[in-house]
């Protein structure tokens, strides 16, 4: 019985405040053993928000920097193409709004994200690389094109911007899907 008051001190003598943390931590456990794959594509979005914002307060929309085509593509080949383009369309829409790039190519860029979201769920038997490659390059050529057709006096400054978005997310596929698939299981 000595063993048992002692443990009932010691759980009196923890303020009461700690206890919701302690819960939480748990649940967050918990959430980690059972949710694994929506918790780390969670904390990938969290990433691309951070970033998103980032981008705007340092003004860095023309170098192309964003993290919602990788979220999207991870999250279309891990969870399926329902989620895949709906990540897609809230991510873009969180980095259009936070960095501060509204404009009339969100008309097709939005949409274009959408599916490559489903496109990545659709077709997940493919290699994660050679699929986030194909997806990439083609994002890039339709913005490109369209870029062209509606707004041609912006498309030498939008190629910078091509330049480094397509440089990223290649980079982001090539050398960091493969892993972040194996993390979420």
């Amino acid at each position: 019985m000595s063993s048992n008051k002692g443990f009932t001190e010691f759980l009196r003598k923890i303020k009461p405040g700690i206890w919701k943390y302690l819960i939480i931590a748990m649940l967050l456990l918990l959430s980690i053993l059972f949710f694994k794959k929506v918790l780390i594509l969670v904390i990938l979005l969290i990433l691309s928000v951070i970033v998103s914002f980032l981008v705007g307060v340092y003004n860095l929309r023309a170098y192309g920097i964003e993290l919602s085509t990788f979220v999207t593509i991870i999250s279309g080949y891990a969870l399926g193409p329902a989620w895949g383009g709906s990540i897609g369309a809230i991510s873009m829409i969180m980095h259009l709004v936070l960095s501060q790039a509204l404009g009339v190519y969100i008309v097709w860029v939005i949409p274009g994200i959408v599916i490559a979201g489903v496109l990545a769920g659709m077709l997940n038997f493919i290699s994660i690389t050679t699929l986030g490659v194909v997806i990439i390059i083609s994002l890039q050529a339709a913005n490109i094109m369209l870029t062209s057709l509606v707004n041609p006096e912006n498309l030498p400054k939008y190629m910078m911007h091509v330049a480094g978005n397509t440089a990223l997310n290649l980079i982001l596929i090539l050398k960091l899907s493969s892993l972040v698939l194996q993390a979420v299981g």
